[in-house]
């Protein structure tokens, strides 16, 4: 069995230290407690920002420059870069009134929402869909039920839930029931 280093939302501090990994990669908006918690218990905390493509790639730089492999990195950045020409090059000709109106929730809720300072608008952008929240600022912004009704996008993506939510729940939530005449 996995050791459990979540507990729901929750860091297991004692069961990642007892790992003893030479280095923890956590994304820079980690809580901060947390984040000096781990250290505290001896671990080196490298915190990393991927919320655009160019600090992703940054970041993998960074990542194989520490472990070793820096060629990995490279090809894998490549490759990422040709696939998003590709993407692009097929989505370039979507009218923008034909596009997707695309909402992607959360950690938190169906109702915590990527934002539009969030990579995964760059993600929808380049697939040729449109974050309905776009114009939201921050990290995993909290909206109303009525605000995702507003918007009332053709597809909701559900993200990393973190066991608060899933498809069932979401599908038998009578506040996404759709009414029939």
């Amino acid at each position: 069995a996995r050791p459990k280093i979540l507990d729901g939302k929750k860091l297991n501090c004692e069961t990642l230290a007892a790992l003893k990994p030479q280095v923890v990669f956590a994304n820079a908006m980690f809580h901060k407690g947390e984040k000096e918690h781990i250290e505290r218990a001896g671990l080196k905390v490298f915190a990393t920002k991927g919320e655009t493509f160019e600090q992703s790639f940054r970041t993998v730089r960074l990542i194989g420059q520490i472990l070793g492999c820096e060629n990995k990195a490279r090809e894998y950045i490549d490759d990422c870069i040709r696939l998003l020409k590709i993407a692009e090059e097929r989505t370039k000709d979507i009218p923008d009134n034909q596009r997707l109106r695309v909402m992607f929730a959360g950690p938190k809720s169906v109702y915590t929402v990527a934002s539009g300072e969030m990579l995964q608008t760059e993600i929808l952008r380049r697939a040729g869909a449109v974050n309905v929240a776009q114009g939201l600022k921050g990290f995993w912004c909290d909206v109303s039920p009525e605000q995702v009704a507003l918007w009332n996008p053709d597809v909701i993506f559900l993200g990393s839930s973190m066991g608060t939510y899933d498809v069932e729940k979401v599908l038998h939530n009578p506040q996404f029931m759709t009414v029939k005449a």
